[in-house]
């Protein structure tokens, strides 16, 4: 008798993946698809890969003399804010801004958002560091959401929320980010305080121009480079921020769509949802790989097909449901708690001492794939 072919859920992983997540006992849970990618999109699922962001453990203050001779910047002074500038809540006269985390989805980040947000998740820092960046400079008391709330509080302001952060690569992040503004006011062409000036809509007809030029799945390899070649332009964007960005901006920009970056592949590979994962960066030539991510993005998105859930085909309610399995499938990676996810899925409840898998510990730096 024929041995029966394995499903794209359980197949086919090579011995260096096999190696690569164990310890196994755990992971020998019998789950369907459907079942796990059930998991994959609850609020339980989106918690574990995103848990409540820690504060930091504090920075050295240094002297004025030991600024000057290790060359190193004081940090900012503390931030000063009146009256006007202060919520109800802190005794002022302003309302207060619901909290904004990542992930949320499009439209809470807008595609300016997204942006500023693949660029800090780009940064060589750790993952939490990023997301703890990207909370403080939305969030009160800075509540940076807009293009112009950025441009506005200029390199000290920027520099400040680093600091309040207690992020690394402070002064190098605040001066990149006025570049990466600079740069966008040039892309766009549109004047501080447009009403649309967060919607990129520039880009965004630059992207839908790519696709419409070119047919079939080659359309999503033109919007995709599309993209690449407009912001790379940028100083301070580079392909990781790209990639992130591409990743969350096809749920809005359809024209992306489907499209998942090597990380969310490589972690949909490890928690069993693809039965093959990419080869090696280094022995494959980029144009080469490039073509697998977006094969291996169709073969993604025809599994969570067969899972039934997305509802229309290539409809919004698809596109938010495939951006959301995407950014849980990294951040479960990243928090290391893909063994965890599986027995959660497969209603074992929390494993004590769960996340404990052998995937290895990975940042968004620019010159991966986040």
């Amino acid at each position: 008798m024929a041995p029966k072919k394995r499903s794209a859920a359980q197949g086919g992983r090579t011995k260096k993946a096999q190696k690569k997540e164990s310890p196994k006992p755990q992971e020998e849970v019998q789950l369907d698809t459907r079942a796990l990618l059930s998991w994959l999109l609850s609020d339980e699922a989106l918690s574990l890969a995103y848990p409540p962001i820690e504060r930091g453990k504090g920075e050295v203050d240094w002297s004025d003399a030991e600024v000057q001779k290790g060359g190193k910047k004081a940090p900012p002074p503390p931030l000063q804010r009146s009256g006007e500038g202060k919520t109800a809540k802190d005794g002022g006269k302003g309302e207060e801004e619901t909290p904004l985390l990542y992930p949320a989805p499009y439209p809470a980040f807008s595609p300016f958002l997204t942006l500023v947000s693949s660029y800090l998740l780009s940064k060589p820092i750790s993952h939490k560091l990023g997301l703890r960046t990207i909370s403080t400079a939305l969030n009160a008391p800075f509540n940076l959401r807009t293009r112009s709330a950025w441009e506005e509080i200029g390199y000290e302001g920027r520099r400040r929320v680093m600091w309040e952060a207690k992020t690394q690569h402070k002064e190098k992040s605040a001066e990149q980010l006025g570049e990466v503004l600079s740069g966008l006011r040039e892309l766009e062409g549109d004047e501080k305080g447009d009403e649309h000036e967060d919607e990129l809509r520039k880009l965004k007809s630059e992207v839908d121009k790519a696709a419409k030029d070119t047919k079939g799945a080659e359309s999503r390899a033109g919007a995709r480079e599309a993209v690449q070649e407009h912001l790379t332009k940028i100083k301070g964007l580079g392909k990781g921020a790209c990639e992130i960005f591409i990743r969350r901006i096809q749920h809005p920009w359809a024209s992306l769509y489907p499209y998942a970056d090597s990380r969310s592949l490589e972690y949909a590979h490890e928690i069993g949802l693809l039965k093959e994962g990419l080869p090696e960066k280094d022995y494959t030539a980029p144009e080469d790989m490039d073509g697998l991510i977006l094969e291996r993005s169709k073969d993604l998105l025809a599994v969570f097909r067969e899972g039934g859930l997305g509802g229309a085909e290539g409809g919004d309610g698809e596109r938010e449901k495939f951006v959301r399995l995407l950014d849980v499938l990294v951040g479960l990676g990243l928090q290391k708690q893909l063994v965890e996810a599986r027995k959660r899925a497969a209603g074992g409840g929390a494993a004590n001492g769960g996340g404990k898998d052998n995937v290895k510990e990975e940042q968004e730096a620019g010159t991966a794939v986040a």
